[in-house]
């Protein structure tokens, strides 16, 4: 629990009405608070998005000439295709390499949407 909690409190830095919430929280010494798996969940995808999108800055603010997107796939022990989607540029003058996403499903679809999310980091990184 104490891990979920440090990644709420971190998600609060970016997010207003989060960061309220636990203030008021914290302040009034409330002793429950509902942050149910969905909004778990959901504050986890926003904070994924930031992430992503400080890569892109990353790389765009850079005038990085050069890179790399690599997708890789490999099942893991319940034979799930786990598609990863990395990143690699320099960075003062030093190679980097970023995880930028991960697929996990047993569909073949999982690639057709893996294909789309690396056009459309392509797009944003021209």
């Amino acid at each position: 629990m104490e891990t979920s909690w440090g990644a709420i409190e971190l998600i609060a830095e970016f997010n207003p009405f989060l960061h309220e919430h636990l203030k008021k929280c914290k302040n009034e010494k409330v002793n429950a608070t509902y942050l149910s798996k969905t909004v778990y969940e959901e504050l986890i995808a926003i904070m994924g998005k930031h992430v992503q999108d400080d890569i892109v800055n990353q790389i765009n603010n850079l005038d990085t000439k050069y890179y790399s997107i690599i997708v890789d796939s490999a099942p893991d022990l319940t034979h799930v295709d786990q598609l990863v989607i990395m990143v690699q540029y320099c960075y003062n003058g030093k190679p980097c390499e970023r995880f930028f996403n991960i697929f996990t499903d047993r569909k073949p679809f999982i690639h057709y949407l893996a294909q789309q999310n690396t056009r459309r980091l392509h797009k944003k990184l021209e």
